[in-house]
């Protein structure tokens, strides 16, 4: 599974400073997405990430949301500046209960305007929500500028659904991002809200999700990674030729040699490629491919690891 998918999370109240150290180990280890922390260890946290590609996520107004915007706005700027790069924001949920949209819409925006160049995922809370208010929800975050919208706190009266996953992503469009977070922990789980449309996870058994098929990295489990990241759209989802998933449309494919895996690989006329590999025992890896100079040639080492499916 990508891990990439993922941002490592400690928000317990009692996590001391050496299970922080810990998680941020683990999440460079594994290269995760990011680690999510409370804003008290944002400073800790981006030392301890420097000169890596794993990102520092903190929560603010966590976890009722019901502190005043302008609190919000300044614990999201004062956790920019201690070197957070993505915001996870809880909305104001009684506000949302009353009908007041308005006030929702500022509160994000104000938290917004204070992230500056950071990214911002926005916490409905969808287990103390409708379908009408997730809906409207998701309608306010994308109109106040956000990046994702989130499920959850992890901390309310449940966690992500599958169901409200595929809401949301229906609500948002493919424009923003969907975050699936509180509940997540084993890798069923995991596959099961990509499937519905997560393109992020919030996890603190993160380790124990990604255990769930390392016997087996390669192997597909119909996420549609493939399928969304191949910018010439030649992926299409199938349960036979071969691979039972990830296969490419054969008429759109040139053999191009074999790669270290020992099957066939291959690809489409453009200059940078995503690959999907199929091996005999129906397994898959992406790949970027670089143009070696024509239609007809590509260098065996243009072959570069891009990211193990799904």
């Amino acid at each position: 599974m990508n891990t990439k998918l993922f941002d490592h999370t400690i928000l317990k109240a009692d996590a001391k400073k050496e299970a922080v150290r810990k998680i941020c180990e683990e999440a460079k280890e594994y290269g995760f997405a990011s680690v999510c922390v409370n804003s008290y260890y944002t400073a800790y946290v981006a030392e301890q990430l420097a000169g890596t590609e794993v990102k520092v996520c903190t929560v603010v107004g966590f976890p009722l949301g019901q502190m005043a915007t302008r609190a919000k706005a300044y614990e999201a700027a004062c956790a920019v500046e201690d070197g957070a790069q993505e915001i996870d924001m809880v909305i104001n949920v009684a506000a949302l209960k009353d009908g007041l949209d308005q006030v929702v819409l500022e509160d994000i925006k104000a938290v917004k305007k204070a992230c500056g160049q950071a990214l911002l995922k926005v916490i409905i809370e969808t287990c103390l929500l409708t379908d009408e208010e997730k809906v409207k929800a998701c309608k306010l975050s994308k109109e106040a500028g956000a990046d994702f919208v989130k499920t959850s706190t992890g901390f309310s009266t449940a966690g992500a659904k599958a169901e409200d996953v595929a809401l949301m992503r229906k609500t948002v469009g493919e424009s923003m991002g969907v975050k699936a977070s509180g509940g997540v922990r084993t890798y069923d789980d995991a596959v099961a809200m990509i499937k519905a449309g997560a393109n992020r996870l919030g996890a603190s058994a993160t380790k124990k999700i990604i255990a769930g098929d390392r016997d087996d990295p390669h192997k597909c489990c119909n996420c549609g990674n493939c399928k969304a990241v191949c910018p010439s759209g030649n992926v299409e989802i199938r349960k036979k030729l071969y691979a039972p998933l990830g296969v490419y449309k054969p008429h759109f494919l040139k053999l191009a040699g074999h790669c270290a895996h020992g099957g066939a690989a291959a690809h489409h006329k453009h200059d940078r490629l995503v690959v999907v590999f199929i091996n005999r025992r129906k397994h898959f890896a992406v790949y970027r491919v670089e143009h070696a100079g024509n239609d007809n040639y590509y260098k065996q080492q243009a072959y570069k690891p891009y990211a193990y499916g799904p």
